[in-house]
């Protein structure tokens, strides 16, 4: 019997930034759009530095992905140790999952 060949995992991991509706909110749309952009910037590099790949901006939060798991884990702890500048306490919440392709 041949070896079946396994589809590569792939892990992906979204971010939202935590209660950005009440922060446009707050700061009004002109100021929240530069502090998304400036949590955009945060949340790309941290991923880039760690191997993953942005998919896609989400407004709030990116769509990432790594076919290293631990990656995606390093970018969060990243990104949660945020500038304390920012105008929100934890910036990023995350769901994590894996999937191959098939």
């Amino acid at each position: 019997m041949g070896e079946t060949a396994r589809a590569p995992i792939t892990t992906i991991l979204f971010t939202d930034l935590v209660d950005s509706t009440t922060l446009m909110q707050r700061v009004g749309d002109e100021r929240a759009r530069t502090l998304f952009a400036a949590h955009h910037r945060l949340l790309a590099d941290a991923v880039a530095a760690h191997g993953g790949s942005e998919l896609q901006w989400l407004g709030d939060g990116l769509m990432v992905a790594s076919a290293r798991p631990r990656t995606l884990y390093a970018a969060l702890w990243r990104c949660n140790k945020q500038p304390r500048n920012y105008p929100w306490p934890n910036a990023c919440g995350s769901v994590l999952g894996s999937m191959s392709a098939r």
